[in-house]
């Protein structure tokens, strides 16, 4: 028995379900948009049908003690700017950090669904491999 994975895709994807889910808290347009040098780094990752995922990057200083490159996704009720305070403790213990958002959130587009986050997750995770390459943590 149990319900067609269509129904239950609809159900997910219930403006009800996502609303509680992903109450999509604005924080405004980028603080550091595009930037391709500096310690923080706003952008957008582009998934499936042309939505944009926004992401904020925390570059240590000496780029070279770096070991990995830790993804976050926030949770529901914040965004890539709450690691602001945070970043300091990945970078000393050798780690850049990339906080990535949802659909809908912060300065990307779309609407927030839950039957995209894995593919979406997979997809920012490919996206961001320039973006490392270019603050010299290709290979962490």
């Amino acid at each position: 028995g149990g319900l067609p994975d269509e129904m239950l895709d609809q159900i997910w994807d219930h403006p009800m379900v996502t609303g509680f889910l992903f109450p999509n808290l604005d924080p405004g347009p980028p603080d550091h948009p595009d930037a391709t040098s500096g310690p923080i780094r706003d952008g957008t990752f582009e998934v499936s049908g042309g939505v944009k995922i926004s992401y904020r990057f925390y570059v240590p200083a000496e780029v070279s003690k770096v070991k990995a490159v830790v993804y976050f996704f926030h949770g529901k009720d914040e965004s890539v700017r709450n690691m602001d305070s945070c970043a300091g403790l990945f970078h000393a213990n050798g780690a850049a950090l990339l906080t990535v958002s949802y659909r809908g959130f912060c300065w990307g587009s779309g609407t927030p669904s839950l039957t995209s986050l894995c593919g979406d997750a997979e997809q920012c995770f490919e996206a961001s491999r320039p973006l490392l390459e270019a603050a010299g943590l290709g290979s962490a």
